[in-house]
């Protein structure tokens, strides 16, 4: 919040870096003392992915330390679900984080790194959907994780055939999901 406060204003990028800096320290810091605190490890995770985005090409510019921070973020989503495999809000947090990750690493050029981060973002968004089959939010990340997929292998022109696959099994998500919510504004 602080920092996108003092962005727009002229002259911030020192103040900017600074917080950075700070903040970095005060997650590294809180990464080490949250071990087996799910609710603060999801609080950190949160914190580097934001991170990740403020240090990122269309901010700061520095995406060698948000490629780190990423990763951070990355690396607790996966340890969380592998922990507590069954809490619903882990679950979709893997599934957010993987989805944020695979976007950067696709704004980055790293197609070789995105796609199969996409993909275990379906299988993740898959898991969390038999395990909680009536929840809506896992019904719409299941349908979005698709249509990513989807348009990340047309993207690459070297899976056409799994693209469209990808694009039909997400319009067939969408429409489970709204045969449950039809009022529901997606």
């Amino acid at each position: 919040d602080l920092h996108d406060a003092i962005e727009p204003l002229p002259g911030s990028l020192n103040a900017r870096k600074l917080l950075v800096e700070k903040s970095i320290v005060y997650l590294d810091k809180l990464s080490e003392s949250s071990k087996n605190n799910t609710e603060l490890e999801i609080e950190v995770l949160e914190g580097y992915m934001q991170l990740a985005k403020i240090e990122g090409p269309d901010s700061i510019g520095d995406a060698k330390a948000a490629k780190l921070h990423v990763d951070k973020g990355l690396a607790i989503a996966r340890r969380l679900a592998e922990r507590e495999p069954r809490r619903l809000d882990v679950r979709r947090q893997l599934y957010l984080t993987l989805d944020n990750a695979s976007s950067f690493y696709n704004t980055q050029g790293l197609r070789d790194q995105s796609i199969p981060m996409t993909e275990e973002g379906v299988r993740a968004a898959a898991e969390t959907l038999r395990l909680f089959p009536n929840d809506m939010d896992a019904k719409r990340d299941s349908a979005r994780s698709h249509y990513v997929l989807g348009f990340t292998y047309l993207r690459s022109r070297d899976h056409l055939e799994q693209g469209k696959a990808e694009m039909k099994a997400s319009l067939e998500a969408w429409k489970t999901v709204l045969a449950g919510a039809p009022d529901d504004k997606i």
